[in-house]
């Protein structure tokens, strides 16, 4: 096999009933949150290194509107909600990459009924970190496919391994190729 690799990892996420405005007191979900980024770098498989300087693209989180309240109306939320937004990456303990991501909600108004009127939950723009590791299968999938456990599909024709995180709604494409 190869000592370095590279690979072009792309993640996909796909929820329902996810937090995208967060009152003081209050949280509004969006029935149906899609958000998507891409990694790119070579991997040393001996060392659990990413040699050379990895790149990385984010795209924009679409998100459905709020189901508005029966009594009181839809939130309001100025701007947009960004589910993760990849800052950096690189290398962590064993075979895994670390990433480092924020997740920004918009200014938020959230109708709710109170005992007897409407109210409004207000809260200003944040951003949270959304760190997480990032496990970096190894080609050794492709010789023996049974080894990579029930949430991951190879093919080796076509040099991909997918791996599915239905708990976190994530779906990872990583597509590998010979470096030296």
């Amino acid at each position: 096999g190869y000592e370095v690799v590279r690979y072009e990892v792309t993640g996909v996420h796909a929820s329902e009933k996810t937090t995208i405005g967060k009152g003081q007191m209050r949280s509004i979900f969006s029935p149906k949150v899609n958000d998507r980024f891409q990694l790119a770098f070579s991997w040393d498989q001996n060392q659990y290194a990413v040699v050379g300087t990895p790149t990385f693209a984010n795209s924009p989180t679409t998100a459905q509107p709020p189901v508005p309240d029966a009594k009181c109306g839809p939130a309001r939320l100025t701007g947009a909600y960004e589910h993760l937004t990849v800052t950096a990456f690189g290398n962590a303990m064993g075979p895994a990459v670390e990433i480092k991501a924020k997740r920004d909600y918009p200014t938020a108004e959230i109708p709710y009924f109170g005992e007897t009127e409407c109210g409004l939950d207000r809260a200003a723009a944040k951003s949270e970190p959304a760190n997480f590791s990032l496990l970096i299968p190894p080609t050794a999938y492709f010789g023996m496919p049974a080894a990579a456990g029930k949430d991951v599909t190879v093919n080796a024709a076509t040099s991909t391994i997918v791996i599915t995180d239905k708990a976190n709604g994530w779906t990872w494409t990583y597509k590998v190729s010979p470096v030296k």
